[in-house]
């Protein structure tokens, strides 16, 4: 495993290391499960750094920041 396997992202401002290639949920499960089963289950949703909304399917990059917002709350 070398140092290029991984990347940084940042959920809700915590800074996480994934494998390169996973995608957004992958990221809330690595930061907290309860976030991403809130997700599935359509209690929140998440943003990236501009304010998009993104899926849980979408992909990272390094240094990506996504948000999670509370479901009904348009940002």
């Amino acid at each position: 495993m070398t140092s290029t396997d991984h990347i940084t992202v940042f959920v809700n401002n915590t800074k996480i290391s994934i494998y390169r290639g996973m995608q957004v949920k992958h990221a809330l499960i690595s930061r907290d499960q309860l976030l991403y089963e809130a997700a599935i289950e359509g209690r929140l949703f998440v943003v990236d750094e501009n304010g998009f909304r993104v899926g849980l399917e979408g992909a990272l990059y390094q240094n990506a920041k996504i948000f999670t917002r509370p479901a009904g709350i348009l940002q």
